[in-house]
């Protein structure tokens, strides 16, 4: 049986936050928060919502994700993931 893998919603942990660091300074433009940046998930996968406006044009801005299971004592961090603001 062959299927593709857009097909299935994948979702992250309900435990998982993201945080937005400036790619070239690394500076932390949105820090992780419980509550602020937590991760939501629908039938169709994982999704963030994020305020654009605030960010400067013609920048890349790097996303980090933070991975909570156990109740907290397994963390993981992932911070491979890049965008860019376009006017």
């Amino acid at each position: 049986q062959t299927s593709s893998f857009f097909l299935t919603g994948e979702r992250l942990p309900t435990s998982s936050f993201y945080s937005i660091l400036d790619s070239v300074t690394d500076e932390t433009i949105i820090p992780f928060d419980t509550n602020a940046t937590q991760i939501d998930c629908d039938s169709n996968g994982s999704f963030m919502q994020i305020r654009m406006d605030s960010f400067l044009p013609e920048r890349f801005y790097k996303i980090m994700l933070k991975i909570e299971r156990d109740g907290g004592n397994d963390i993981q961090t992932y911070d491979d993931f890049y965008f860019k603001v376009v006017k």
